[in-house]
């Protein structure tokens, strides 16, 4: 198979990314191009939405940064010029100037909520004593660090010989 490369006038694209573009229609799932060509080229193609990794390969991906010294990053850091493109400061940033209202703010909260249905201080007959919107809420009520309650909610112990703290159940 011969595959030619012509240059029309008025084409933007340079001679490092017309090749990447042309296997890029060919082999779009598996980036070949890159590979073929040996290095990154910026293109427009598009992005395979919706991919899914299998199993496999999602255990290969762990596994490789169990130990996170091997991880590419590390020990690595921006320089200031970096840093100064990545934080787009002032009017470039898409939120300059703009706040969140509170009814966002709430349904941001509801979705980062790890126990979607509150959490509850029972008895130890298992009788609701009090609800919580949030861990963190009963971890004040009761003047310990949020991990504290996680764990007692987690491995379901007796906290100080009185009570049980639980993920409220969902109500019908």
């Amino acid at each position: 198979m011969n595959i030619y490369l012509l240059r029309c006038p008025g084409d933007s694209l340079s001679l490092q990314s017309r090749p990447q573009l042309v296997l890029g229609y060919f082999f779009p799932p598996f980036g070949l191009a890159q590979l073929v060509l040996g290095e990154r080229v910026k293109t427009n193609l598009p992005v395979l939405k919706g991919y899914k990794h299998t199993d496999e390969a999602k255990e290969k991906m762990v596994k490789r940064f169990e130990n996170k010294m091997n991880h590419p990053l590390f020990g690595k850091h921006h320089n200031e010029k970096s840093k100064s493109l990545i934080s787009k400061p002032g009017a470039l940033n898409p939120m300059f100037g703009k706040t969140h209202s509170e009814d966002t703010k709430d349904l941001m909260r509801s979705k980062k909520k790890k126990y979607s249905n509150g959490v509850g201080l029972y008895d130890l007959d298992n009788k609701l004593i009090k609800r919580f919107d949030y861990a963190s809420d009963l971890a004040k009520y009761l003047n310990v660090s949020k991990v504290t309650v996680s764990k007692y909610i987690n491995k379901g112990l007796i906290y100080e010989n009185k009570y049980y703290l639980k993920v409220n159940p969902i109500d019908e």
